[in-house]
């Protein structure tokens, strides 16, 4: 089978969670036989690089210049669509939302729904995204949709209305990390044991309730540091309220980095806290016990679906229940072990390679 990925989000992300998902799907496919290609004239990802030449066609760059993106995306866009229809791709598979939304090939069209997130908190767009309606003719013109979780697919046929029949659920993989060399001796970024959090960190995200629950706590405060990796650096509101709600000079530091980097933070840390009131699927816990990292996660969405029995839960809207669920796990060695072993049978129900195989049947359905 011909497949098809076009360049959409690889022109967008140099790193990030939905280019790595679209990678991997790419190479298991490629490794089971199928005939995969990539269609991406200018792009700026990093996982890219990885697969095999011959399943990438386009132009790699470190990185665009600042805003550049959207002013490619005329350019990309057309010749993406010349080069998928000269393949006869059996199946393409779109990588992202288009701007604009369109049917740009005669060939069965899949897309991936990952989140009802801009649905569910209106406060996400602001006044000008046009991405909820973007999304809706996206999915409209897709000939079928997989969503990455039940509870994705839930929220999406509550909210949008389209039949049953259009969608299909596909949990994602997860694989470790490259970590390097570092040992715990060496590796020691901030001085004392630390709590980690992965990702943005804004509104729903809920990194606020999470500092807020920890500050409750003398014992955590003078115990632990706090690492928020990935996002923008802190903005001087988020400084002002690390520093209000009691936390010492640098207790509290953003990193980023690559994906090893961030494997080590995961292998080092004394525990990952997921308080986030809203994920379509939540790749981060996985991600965390992949690296025999235990997991505190709220307990709302797909997080239960996804992570299972695998975690210490707590309701994100109740900070004293974070506050009590971080504490039972940081000092308890048993519960933290019971975690640990708990992780790694969780892990085998969620591989890529298990992820390629039914994305396949999704394809081998609408041909």
């Amino acid at each position: 089978m011909k497949i098809a990925y076009d360049h959409l989000i690889f022109s967008e992300q140099k790193y990030g969670g939905i280019s790595r998902y679209i990678a991997e799907l790419a190479s298991r496919l490629d490794h089971q036989g199928e005939n995969v290609k990539i269609f991406a004239p200018l792009y700026q990802n990093h996982y890219l690089a990885d697969l095999p030449a011959r399943m990438v066609t386009g132009r790699g760059f470190t990185k665009f210049p600042p805003k550049s993106a959207l002013l490619l995306k005329p350019f990309n866009n057309a010749i993406c669509d010349k080069q998928i229809s000269n393949w006869n791709a059996d199946i393409l598979h779109k990588s992202y939302f288009d701007w604009p939304s369109r049917r740009t090939v005669n060939t069965p069209t899949v897309i991936t729904l990952y989140d009802m997130i801009y649905e569910l908190f209106s406060e996400m767009t602001g006044p000008f995204n046009n991405i909820v309606n973007l999304k809706k003719a996206a999915i409209e013109n897709a000939d079928h949709v997989i969503c990455i979780s039940e509870s994705t697919k839930r929220d999406a046929i509550g909210i949008l209305g389209l039949s049953e029949d259009k969608f299909s659920v596909v949990p994602l993989g997860t694989a470790s990390f490259k970590t390097g060399k570092r040992d715990k001796q060496i590796f020691d970024p901030v001085g004392r044991p630390y709590l980690l959090y992965v990702g943005k960190r804004a509104g729903y995200k809920n990194f606020n309730g999470f500092l807020s629950a920890v500050s409750k706590s003398p014992r955590l405060l003078q115990d632990f540091s706090i690492v928020a990796f990935g996002g923008k650096k802190f903005s001087r509101l988020e400084l002002r309220e690390i520093h209000k709600l009691g936390f010492a000079e640098g207790q509290v530091t953003q990193i980023a980095g690559s994906d090893e980097l961030l494997g080590t933070y995961y292998r080092y840390a004394e525990a990952f806290i997921f308080p986030s009131k809203y994920e379509g699927f939540g790749l981060p816990p996985l991600e965390a016990m992949a690296q025999e990292c235990p997991v505190v996660s709220s307990n709302t969405s797909s997080m239960p679906e996804v992570i299972g029995n695998a975690a210490e839960f707590f309701d994100p809207y109740d900070a004293e229940e974070m506050l009590q669920a971080i504490e039972a796990v940081v000092y308890s060695p048993s519960r933290r072990d019971e975690l640990l072993t708990l992780g790694k049978e969780r892990l085998k129900n969620f591989t890529w390679e298990k992820c390629a195989g039914r994305t396949l049947r999704v394809y081998k359905n609408l041909i």
